[in-house]
C-alpha cells in the first residue's frame, strides 16, 4: 500500500525539522560553552540567548519526535528565539551557530505554517 503523498511530504518536513533542531542545539551550545569561558558583560544577551536556543531546540525536536499535538505552537516559539539567535551570532562572527539558527528557524516556521 502506498503512502498518501502529502502525508509522506509532511513527515519528511517533521523529519527534516527535527534534524535541524538537533544541530542548532548541539551548535549552540557548543558555541556558548566557549563563550562562558571567555564571558563578560558584552556577551550576557548572546550567551543567554544561545542557551536558551539550545534548550529550546531540544525540547522542540522531542516534541516531534513524539508526534505532540503541541509541536505547531513550540515550533513557532523555537522559530522566533533562533531568529534571535542568528542575528547575535551573525553580529558576534559566530557562522556556524547563525548558520543553524537561521536553517532551524526556517524549518521550525515552515512546518508550524503548515499544521495551522
Amino acid at each position: 500500500m502506498t503512502q498518501n503523498p502529502n502525508l509522506e511530504t509532511l513527515q519528511n518536513q517533521i523529519d527534516d525539522c527535527t534534524q535541524d533542531c538537533l544541530n542548532c542545539h548541539t551548535v549552540c551550545y557548543d558555541t556558548a560553552m566557549r563563550t562562558i569561558q571567555a564571558a563578560d558583560q558584552q556577551h550576557a544577551e548572546h550567551l543567554s540567548t544561545m542557551l536558551n536556543c539550545a534548550e529550546l531546540c531540544l525540547t522542540t525536536a522531542h516534541f516531534l519526535l513524539s508526534s505532540s499535538p503541541f509541536h505547531t505552537a513550540i515550533c513557532q516559539l523555537c522559530a522566533d528565539v533562533c531568529a534571535r539567535c542568528n542575528e547575535l551570532c551573525a553580529s558576534m562572527g559566530e557562522i556556524e551557530s547563525a548558520n543553524a539558527c537561521q536553517a532551524c528557524a526556517e524549518s521550525c516556521r515552515q512546518l508550524a505554517k503548515i499544521e495551522q
